[in-house]
């Protein structure tokens, strides 16, 4: 068992967890979304790194809540799940943690459920690929599903 997965860090903002734990996360926060009815996030982020990839998601993760995870995700620079969260208010998270970074120096693609997916590989995929769009697009830096 890896340092990260065994002691996620917690202190301030989000918690940072490796991408194992964070897809188990997010399929364990599926299940009780649905069991309690409430929605949740995922946002996959690309941007241009200005430090070290620890210092750089502890960024992102300073601006989340405390409920929130980030992880890094290949081919993203992070992913984060978004817990009670849905997909109007991935523009304004998106905001809030993108303001130490210089415009067009990030892409993102969220998701949501139960809106657009009601599995978690699905809603991965579909984060990363609407990730994968906003970078194609010089005139968008997010896209939502």
């Amino acid at each position: 068992m890896t340092d990260s997965l065994a002691s996620p860090s917690t202190s301030g903002g989000a918690r940072t967890v490796d991408p194992a734990l964070f897809r188990i996360l997010v399929d364990s926060e599926m299940l009780k979304a649905q069991r309690l009815r409430y929605s949740i996030s995922v946002i996959c982020v690309s941007a241009k790194a200005v430090a070290t990839e620890l210092s750089f998601i502890d960024q992102f993760r300073g601006q989340l809540r405390a409920t929130d995870v980030v992880a890094p995700w290949p081919p993203a620079s992070l992913v984060v799940l978004l817990i009670d969260a849905e997909s109007g208010d991935i523009p304004a998270v998106m905001r809030r943690i993108t303001l130490h970074l210089a415009e067009g120096s990030w892409w993102a693609g969220g998701v949501s459920y139960p809106r657009a997916t009601q599995v978690a590989d699905d809603m991965l995929r579909q984060a990363a690929s609407l990730m994968e769009r906003a970078i194609q697009d010089p005139l968008k830096h997010l896209y939502l599903a």
